[in-house]
């Protein structure tokens, strides 16, 4: 199912690695591309079932704390941004780097081979926020406040949704997990 919301394709650069049986994707993102991009999970498609997964609700107070400290704090930062990716798979593009790599006489793994890439989103993705839902909408109203921190940069890590029951299962999961830990 297309969702109701693109946004311009994307390539990031990344890091894949892998926990268990699910692949994961550290990458940054400009403060723009988040604002584009990740949709509050009231959006997504099966919205109720999704929007039962959060414990804790959108507090526009604790929003308005972060678009403050991104507007105000010029030594800002943030941890990484948890997106789920629902309708889509980010698309790998890995990096070939033994040959371009020369490290005194070391070799590389083949994980560490092939850990470097690129993650290409088409727009056609809907991308929602496992953890760090505060800092999204602070880092939107942010830039609409101040659009000189659409450049600024986020390390986000991105983590696919198949959109079957079993995957419903392995993201609502995780979800939980990241909640109770995180939340």
């Amino acid at each position: 199912m297309k969702p109701d919301h693109s946004f311009p394709p994307l390539l990031l650069p990344t890091l894949r690695a892998k926990m268990g049986d699910r692949w994961y994707y550290t990458a940054t993102m400009t403060f723009a591309d988040i604002a584009a991009a990740v949709q509050p999970v009231d959006q997504i498609h099966e919205k109720a079932e999704l929007k039962t997964w959060i414990q804790r609700q959108l507090r526009q107070e604790r929003t308005q704390q972060i678009v403050e400290y991104l507007c105000r704090q010029k030594e800002r930062f943030f941890n990484a941004i948890v997106l789920g990716v629902y309708g889509g798979e980010p698309e790998w593009d890995q990096v070939a780097i033994q040959e371009n790599l020369s490290l005194a006489g070391q070799s590389l793994t083949e994980r560490e081979a092939n850990a470097f890439g690129f993650v290409r989103l088409s727009g056609n993705e809907s991308i929602f926020a496992i953890d760090g839902q505060h800092r999204v909408e602070g880092i939107r109203e942010a830039v609409a406040a101040d659009p000189n921190l659409k450049d600024e940069e986020q390390t986000v890590i991105f983590i696919s949704h198949v959109t079957t029951n079993e995957g419903r299962e392995r993201t609502r999961r995780l979800f939980c997990f990241v909640s109770r830990i995180c939340g």
